[in-house]
């Protein structure tokens, strides 16, 4: 049961009127699962723009309610009209045709950190990492959209939550932010939907760990073996930098600082928030 694809007809595309009344077309086709999921499923699927919403080309022009015709037992046509004016139709008392709801905040937490604000290792004066690590009080700008939905699709939900975005999202570079997802099922009166909120954290410099490169061991013949003190001859008791081919850097130098992708990434554009 569900939303299969969504696929905008571009040759469908237009737009007239001219001064204060202008208008445009929009159009696509939505493959549904089974016979079952109707018109009301379709006409709410992630993809088709909401009553209010700007047209991505004009953010004067506004859509009206989707108008939605069956084309196959489980394939319809969904066309979005646009008005720089008011126009006739009215979302109403449905709570599927009321527009989301947008609120930026922030959050903070405290996290450990092995880099600097110049992303200069954190040493001390022997030149070794602190254990346990330094932390730092991190703050992030927090985007939240609530909307209602006619469905919710868990299997969905389980490819955004914890995702960080693949392209550019809200000025955003991919790898800043990151999505989670959570739904709540509603009845009032007549209509039975999911109250469906999409919570973006955006992190300046990414989602990846940054690491030190140090370790009391070091690879020599494709063996890993301990670091000795040239002074005393005893394995070494701080960590010590590393080469890239993990070999023990002697000196004084800094360690590299190593970079690991821990969440997975997808593409945010298709849930048009």
């Amino acid at each position: 049961m569900g939303v299969l694809s969504v696929k905008i007809d571009w040759s469908s595309e237009a737009a007239g009127g001219s001064g204060e009344r202008r208008t445009a077309t929009r159009a696509w086709t939505v493959e549904v699962a089974s016979p079952a999921d109707g018109a009301v499923v379709v006409q709410t699927a992630l993809g088709i723009p909401r009553k209010g919403e700007e047209h991505p080309d004009d953010p004067w022009l506004r859509a009206e309610i989707p108008q939605v015709t069956r084309l196959a037992p489980t394939l319809y046509r969904v066309t979005v009209e646009y008005t720089s004016a008011s126009g006739s139709g009215s979302a109403g008392d449905n709570p599927l045709q009321q527009p989301a709801r947008k609120r930026w905040g922030y959050a903070s937490s405290y996290e450990p950190v092995d880099v600097d604000a110049k992303d200069k290792p954190i040493l001390n004066t022997a030149g070794c990492t602190f254990d346990p690590p330094v932390q730092a009080e991190v703050f992030d700008d927090v985007l939240t959209v609530t909307r209602n939905e006619a469905t919710f699709d868990r299997t969905r939900s389980r490819t955004y939550n914890g995702a960080v975005n693949k392209d550019t999202f809200y000025g955003a570079p991919p790898g800043e932010a990151l999505l989670t997802v959570e739904a709540e099922e509603v009845h009032e009166g007549k209509f039975a939907y999911w109250q469906v909120t999409y919570q973006v954290r955006f992190r300046r410099g990414g989602w990846k760990k940054r690491r030190a490169n140090v370790g009391l061991t070091q690879l020599r013949n494709n063996e890993r073996v301990p670091i000795f003190d040239t002074q005393t001859g005893q394995p070494v008791t701080e960590p010590q930098p590393l080469n890239t081919d993990g070999s023990h850097r002697s000196g004084a130098t800094a360690p590299d600082i190593l970079e690991f992708e821990v969440q997975r990434s997808a593409s945010f554009g298709p849930l048009r928030l």
